[in-house]
């Protein structure tokens, strides 16, 4: 009834190279975070390359706070994931979320990654712009049986895409298909 969304969360979620991060950048006013270096390759429009979660930390309040900008893309949360965990883990001396160590609490460093991605969508939330998040497929995991043992998703680990995808006003699959000579995009 009222058209395109102008705020709120969206996340697109597909297979590399499916056309999810040229959607998001056709949103009117649209500004593009890209955390995976060359993954924009194929978009036009406002791009900002970011190489680590520290330059994503100094530039995302700018972004928010520019009325110019009025749909903010983050592409990809798999590499913001990865950057948050990396973060956590080397506060505790870990070289990795999953390694163990005698006086560290592993479910305390997962419960930390969970409160950031809770702060994170609570921040994109309120922001009052649309928050565009770009997300690769996770493959469903069979046993020998054919019975599903861990659906297909968003890849992040463990309940934390199913957490986004609960806050998400709109989840879209993005996909390409054979289309006569060539090939079409699908949302």
């Amino acid at each position: 009834k009222t058209g395109m969304p102008t705020s709120g969360v969206m996340i697109l979620v597909g297979q590399p190279k499916s056309g999810k991060t040229t959607l998001a950048a056709s949103f009117p006013e649209s500004y593009v975070l890209e955390l995976e270096p060359g993954g924009a390759d194929r978009t036009e429009g406002r791009i900002h390359d970011i190489p680590d979660v520290h330059e994503f930390r100094r530039v995302m309040p700018v972004v928010m706070e520019d009325p110019k900008i009025k749909t903010v893309v983050i592409d990809s949360l798999d590499a913001l994931s990865d950057w948050l965990e990396d973060e956590i883990a080397k506060s505790r001396g870990l070289e990795t979320i999953t390694e163990r160590k005698t006086g560290v609490d592993g479910f305390e460093l997962w419960g930390e990654y969970r409160r950031r991605i809770e702060g994170l969508m609570g921040y994109f939330k309120s922001s009052g712009k649309l928050a565009i998040l770009i997300a690769h497929c996770r493959e469903p995991k069979v046993d020998g049986n054919g019975n599903t043992v861990t659906p297909a998703g968003i890849n992040l680990p463990g309940k934390a895409g199913a957490f986004m995808a609960a806050q998400a006003a709109i989840i879209g699959y993005a996909f390409k298909k054979p289309l006569g000579q060539g090939t079409a995009s699908y949302v």
